[in-house]
């Protein structure tokens, strides 16, 4: 009985406190820490939809920049999965290159073979279990065509140890630097494979012709990018 009346008398306590608190004018300086903690309890709800309303309009941002990278062409249409690239060491040889993703990993003839986002290196020629092999740019059997300068002046490329770009119209107003994209239907439209060098021609040839300056270290392929769902 007597913890019951302390209780009750607390309780009293407590209410003529929070009275006061709330309805006297003088004591307001007095009261605002009490005051600023009562109301916060009795708004935990407010609190909670801030909460909520702070989350949404992260969303919302997230929604508007993914929409602006679209937009921007920064965000890829296509899947990748990452292969490592086994050592041929020490032959140079990057024809025909093996990789670490087979059958298993969803990989089948004919995919297209990244050295990294954008960048073709070759496609996926035969797969095993655990185990692709690819054939490269650097093939003598590679051909494909491609676009040259902004201009898009057409041309085939020949693999080769320096692959090479063939066919090229004299009309063409094109000079060394300008990059080579992809235009075959079997790779994505407008990957890049490297830049225009050496271009030239001799009197008696109908073509111009030139070489195709990469942008990596052959040596230095270590892993690429097998492209999943395309087309």
């Amino acid at each position: 009985m007597r913890k019951f009346l302390k209780i009750l008398f607390f309780v009293a306590v407590l209410g003529i406190v929070v009275f006061f608190m709330f309805h006297s004018g003088r004591n307001s300086g007095f009261f605002d820490p009490l005051r600023s903690f009562f109301t916060s309890l009795m708004n935990v709800h407010t609190f909670e939809e801030k909460i909520t309303a702070l989350t949404l309009e992260n969303q919302s941002l997230r929604n508007e920049i993914s929409a602006l990278k679209k937009k921007t062409g920064e965000v890829s249409v296509y899947h990748y999965k990452t292969a490592a690239v086994y050592s041929r060491y020490p032959s140079n040889d990057r024809s025909l290159v093996v990789i670490s993703l087979g059958v298993e990993d969803g990989i089948a003839p004919g995919m297209p073979v990244m050295v990294r986002e954008g960048v073709l290196f070759g496609k996926i020629k035969s797969v095993a279990r655990t185990q692709s092999e690819v054939e490269t740019i650097f093939s003598p059997q590679w051909k494909s065509s491609v676009n040259i300068g902004s201009a898009g002046a057409k041309a085939v490329l020949q693999g080769g140890a320096i692959p090479s770009l063939e066919l090229i119209s004299k009309e063409e107003l094109i000079r060394d630097g300008e990059n080579v994209s992809n235009i075959a239907s079997e790779f994505p439209l407008g990957v890049l494979l490297g830049t225009l060098q050496s271009l030239g021609s001799s009197s008696n040839d109908v073509w111009q012709h030139g070489t195709l300056a990469l942008p990596y270290e052959i040596q230095d392929v270590a892993s690429v990018l097998v492209l999943v769902d395309f087309p």
